[in-house]
């Protein structure tokens, strides 16, 4: 039997800031810089985008903005940009965007991801 606690990782590895961040190409426009989201980010931005206070309902639309102006790193962006970005451009553009963060979260496969942007009918 091994000793207790050789070769785990320390409580200040896993606290320690680790998110990912790559660029991402929009087709015919250029370069963006985008990062993960975290597990508490999700939850928070998830609450600022209900429907009601007091429903588990997201309002689709506001929380990919939310997460755009989260997660997009270059060039930073507020809440306006970002609806001016959906109301202005192709829906597969944004959503291109979103779903890379998304794979960079960990969060695409499966259910993570239904679970996070919600079944689609309040849009």
């Amino acid at each position: 039997m091994s000793e207790v606690g050789v070769g785990y990782l320390t409580a200040d590895v896993l606290v320690k800031p680790s998110l990912t961040e790559d660029d991402h190409t929009i087709d015919g426009k250029g370069t963006i810089r985008i990062r993960a989201m975290s597990r508490e980010e999700m939850y928070e931005l998830r609450k600022k985008a209900r429907i009601k206070k007091d429903s588990d309902e997201i309002d689709n639309a506001r929380y990919e903005r939310l997460v755009v102006v989260a997660c997009v790193v270059q060039p930073e962006l507020d809440v306006n940009q970002a609806l001016e970005w959906q109301r202005g451009s192709d829906a597969g553009e944004l959503s291109g965007v979103v779903d890379a963060i998304l794979d960079l979260s960990k969060l695409k496969d499966g259910a993570s991801k239904s679970d996070l942007l919600g079944d689609g009918d309040d849009a």
